[in-house]
This record gives C-alpha cells, sequence and structure tokens, in this order.
C-alpha cells in the first residue's frame, strides 16, 4: 500500500464532493458527537483564493447539512 493511499484510507482527511463530504461528516458524528470541528489547511501549498473558497463551501454547504449536538455550554454546566 502506498503512503498517501494509506493516509487516504485512514479517514482522517475528508474530501471529495460536497454530498460526499457531508455523509464523512455524519458518519464522525454519529460515531463521535463533538462539540467543535477542527480544520487545518497548508496555506503555503495552496493559493489564498482557493483555500477561502473551500471553507466558504464548508460553510455554506456542509455544516448546515450537519445535526449538531445539542450540548450545554461548559458554562452552565458547573451551575
Amino acid at each position: 500500500m502506498s503512503f498517501c493511499k494509506g493516509m487516504k484510507d485512514s479517514g482522517i482527511f475528508i474530501g471529495g464532493t460536497v454530498d460526499e463530504c457531508i455523509a464523512e461528516w455524519r458518519g464522525i458524528y454519529e460515531q463521535v458527537p463533538c462539540e467543535y470541528i477542527t480544520l487545518i489547511w497548508h496555506w503555503a501549498q495552496q493559493p489564498k483564493d482557493d483555500m477561502l473558497e473551500e471553507l466558504q463551501t464548508f460553510l455554506d454547504k456542509v455544516v448546515p447539512e450537519l445535526e449538531v449536538p445539542d450540548f450545554q455550554p461548559a458554562t452552565q454546566a458547573a451551575e
């Protein structure tokens, strides 16, 4: 198995069409309902405008399709 294929198959990286990304994120939420998502892009390796377009697409098309768990804010949990 090549190094790149192993990384791709690891499930750590998500890519593809908007519908494929939504399906991947839904699978993650089913396994581990998370409160935060960390997105990491390598700004030095891709044009800035492409990165900003990807982020905007994620915010506009992927995030609204996710059923975000209804967490009680940590500041209220202690009350």
